[in-house]
C-alpha cells in the first residue's frame, strides 16, 4: 500500500498517511502520527520546528536506505485501532528521537491494561483503521501478526 511521510513544517508535526484518502470522515484522516507536540511545553514553537526537521531528515534517510518501503507488523489489534512496530531502524530513530526531545507519547498502548504483551519497547505507532473506508486493509489491521508492506513517498508540507 502506498503512503506519504510527510513532514508539516509549521505545525512541527511528521505522519505517515495513505497516499488515496480512504478515510470515512475527511476531518479525522487515516494516519500514523510518528512525531508531534501538545502545545510548547518547555520548547519554543522554532525549536520544535528545528527538531521535528532534524527527525525527519533522519527518517527519510532510514527510509530511502530501506528502498522507500517500510513494513508494520501488527502486535495488538483493537476494536477500533491497530497498535504495532515498524522496521527497528525507522522505529529505533523515533525512539532515539523521543529520548533527547519532548514529543508527545499520549498515543502509546498502555502496558497496565495489556499486560499480556512484551513491554520490551513502547507500543507508540497505532492506526485508526475504524476510519477507513478500505475493507481489505482493515480486515488486515485486525489480525494480530499480519504485516502491512508500506511504499513510502517523502513529502514536506509548508503548513
Amino acid at each position: 500500500m502506498k503512503f506519504q511521510l510527510k513532514h508539516y513544517k509549521k505545525a512541527a508535526s511528521i505522519q505517515l498517511k495513505p497516499t488515496d484518502d480512504i478515510s470515512t470522515d475527511p476531518e479525522r484522516p487515516v494516519h500514523f502520527s510518528i512525531a508531534w507536540f501538545r502545545g510548547t511545553g518547555d520548547l519554543s514553537k522554532d525549536k520544535q520546528r528545528e527538531a521535528t526537521a532534524a527527525l525527519f531528515a533522519t527518517l527519510k534517510r532510514v527510509v530511502e536506505e530501506n528502498g522507500n518501503a517500510l513494513t508494520f507488523t501488527i502486535v495488538k489489534a483493537c476494536e477500533n485501532c491497530t497498535y504495532g512496530h515498524f522496521d527497528d531502524p525507522f522505529e529505533a530513530a523515533v525512539l532515539d528521537a523521543r529520548g533527547s526531545v519532548p514529543f508527545c507519547t499520549d498515543k502509546n498502548l498502555p502496558f497496565d491494561k495489556h499486560p499480556e504483551l512484551s513491554t520490551e519497547r513502547p507500543l507508540m505507532f497505532h492506526i485508526a483503521h475504524s476510519r477507513s473506508s478500505d475493507e481489505t486493509f482493515n480486515a488486515l489491521l485486525k489480525t494480530a501478526g499480519a504485516q502491512l508492506a508500506i511504499e513510502v513517498e517523502i513529502v514536506e508540507v509548508n503548513n
